[in-house]
């Protein structure tokens, strides 16, 4: 099939990035001149022993080198093709041809045999698909992420398709493609085995599948702190590769002071990292939905799993109190690191900077916002935004369903009145911003109405659990694994 056929099959080309400016001028010699397709094909037959040597198993495909007597496809240095044994698409890879430009001459000698070794590793990856259209159909980060690792491990030299990487830290996984280079780098400081990962990241069906292949609980953990850069701050905070370049990501610092607050959250498969200076604030409220989430304080103090807690560090006035004096310590004035993988389903984060109070911090006046009901069957309500619950020292605890409106669902809607006193069994010198107890009933006059029917609210004994967040508070309770009933409460007024 002719040339200009091919190019309209979309198939996979190699557009060679630009080398590092750090490159010496020792690496940026000629390379040693190469004027026949059997010349390259030697090259390209050696590349391939020496691709199985590191993955295991040999090349299946035949490999042809045409050495183009003028620019061709793009203008790009080198490109491949890969074909049935038609030269079609829609059979199994059988053949895979190297096109040489005649700008190709002009790189230096390590960037040439990178992208030879790339080029060719591109023809062990057609071998993990049932057909060329299934391998021409692949995620870049995938198809081209590989072949740059591959050929980037076996012929060193700086490549700045590393900078995207390094300070492109919103960008998914998934969107990227030779700069993807930096995942598979991070794989292998993780100790993963990269080279017997290729091919099952091929074969696994997809992006989602072949992240879970390649990505271990340390890839996950450490992959958003490691583009700090910091190699100062131990373990799991510095990322290195093969060709990696000095760029670096700057995150901002955030001022943190009473009633500050910062909030944000990161996508599925791309990371976060935050710089958090303490200006004036005395106790520091951290929530975290993620366990792949690590804090490395500027007193070298360090917490992995941050789903898991401190919930909240005390700065200043930390003698004031049991409550606050219990806390963890973050050191005025220093700069702390926060790092927040996405990993599958995304992530969110929330820096507060409170005042030290001294007392649990259920305790006080609230105003729901909003209260969700869940039941099985009957789906979802929310609502109830005006609602009040008073929490006492002693764990008495007053709702009046009365200010509060209705929740709405897909099934109606249902309309809390009237009041109730629980116990709530939490200890009045607790320091934890988060935590179990048990609610018992002590005096109700509350109903429920649901379809215009009204009725009394039977009082039971429920498992519930708090989290303070900053100023706020949730309360959850849960009546078996059928009823879910949770209160987002702000301060009252």
């Amino acid at each position: 099939m002719a040339v200009t056929a091919l190019a309209a099959l979309a198939s996979l080309i190699l557009v060679l990035p630009a080398i590092g400016d750090g490159a010496s001028a020792a690496t940026l010699r000629t390379a040693a001149l190469r004027t026949t397709s059997a010349q390259y094909l030697a090259e390209i037959k050696s590349d391939a022993s020496e691709i199985a040597a590191h993955i295991g198993h040999g090349l299946s495909l035949s490999e042809r080198v045409v050495v183009n007597a003028k620019e061709e496809y793009k203008n790009t240095p080198a490109y491949s093709f890969v074909e049935d044994k038609s030269g079609d698409t829609t059979g199994a890879p059988s053949q895979c041809v190297t096109h040489i430009n005649p700008s190709f001459t002009s790189e230096d000698a390590e960037y040439q045999k990178l992208a030879l070794i790339h080029e060719t590793f591109h023809c062990f990856e057609a071998m993990d698909f049932p057909t060329v259209s299934a391998f021409l159909a692949a995620p870049d980060w995938l198809i081209e992420g590989e072949a740059e690792w591959v050929g980037a491990t076996l012929a060193p030299t700086e490549l700045d398709v590393w900078n995207a990487y390094l300070t492109g830290l919103s960008t998914s996984l998934f969107a990227r493609s030779y700069d993807a280079i930096g995942f598979y780098a991070h794989m292998t400081n993780s100790g993963e085995n990269t080279w017997h990962l290729l091919d099952p990241m091929l074969r696994a069906g997809g992006s989602a599948a072949a992240y879970s292949v390649a990505a271990n609980k340390e890839v996950r953990l450490t992959w958003a702190s490691s583009l700090a850069r910091q190699s100062g701050l131990g373990k799991g905070w510095n990322t290195t590769g093969p060709g990696i370049t000095s760029a670096t990501y700057h995150p901002g610092i955030d001022q943190i002071a009473n009633g500050s607050k910062f909030s944000d959250s990161v996508a599925p498969y791309a990371n976060g990292l935050v710089r958090f200076q303490v200006k004036g604030a005395d106790v520091v409220d951290l929530s975290v939905n993620t366990q792949y989430s690590r804090l490395h304080t500027s007193n070298g103090t360090e917490y992995d799993n941050l789903s898991k807690g401190p919930a909240a560090f005390c700065v200043n006035n930390c003698g004031k109190c049991p409550q606050v004096e219990a806390l963890p310590k973050l050191a005025p004035g220093g700069v702390n690191w926060l790092a927040v993988t996405g990993d599958t389903s995304g992530a969110t984060y929330t820096i507060v900077g409170t005042k030290a109070t001294c007392q649990p911090c259920l305790v006080g006046s609230w105003v729901a916002t909003n209260i969700s009901l869940t039941t099985s069957p009957g789906g979802t309500h929310a609502g109830g935004a005006g609602t009040t619950v008073d929490i006492l020292p002693n764990g008495d605890a007053i709702s009046d369903f009365t200010p509060g409106g209705p929740l709405v669902g897909a099934g109606g809607s249902v309309k809390f009145g009237g009041t109730q006193t629980d116990h709530y069994s939490f200890s009045p010198t607790t320091t934890a911003r988060s935590g179990g107890f048990e609610l018992t009933p002590v005096s109700y006059q509350s109903t429920i109405t649901v379809g215009g029917l009204t009725e009394n609210i039977k009082p039971e004994v429920v498992p519930g659990s708090y989290t303070c967040t900053g100023n706020d508070l949730t309360l959850t309770f849960s009546a078996g694994a059928t009823q879910a009933l949770v209160y987002d409460l702000v301060p009252a007024s």
